[in-house]
């Protein structure tokens, strides 16, 4: 009984989900509202930037997440992929008379 637990599924961390928020909640005053305090511009600014911080991090999980599948379906321990299983012998006698 050498089973692995299953991974446990990693969540993104809160800080990201809120950082969207106020990036989309920084745009109003200066775009939507027109207000021309550049407070408002250099919010928006630096919210540009957060996300493209946000961006960064979740491209490398999404990149992590496709190796990690890959590794599993290499995996040795997995088998053959079914479209290279052997048939029983039976079955290939069978399949000899199936019109190509």
């Amino acid at each position: 009984m050498d089973e692995k637990p299953a991974p446990r599924p990693t969540r993104r961390p809160i800080w990201e989900t809120l950082a969207i928020f106020l990036a989309i909640a920084s745009i109003w005053p200066a775009y939507v509202l027109g207000r021309a305090e550049p407070v408002w511009k250099w919010l928006c600014y630096a919210m540009l930037a957060v996300m493209v911080v946000v961006l960064v991090r979740r491209l490398r999980a999404f990149q992590g997440h496709a190796t990690d599948g890959n590794q599993e379906r290499q995996s040795p321990s997995a088998g053959p992929p079914p479209s290279q299983e052997r048939l029983p012998r039976h079955h290939v006698r069978h399949l000899r008379h199936l019109p190509s």
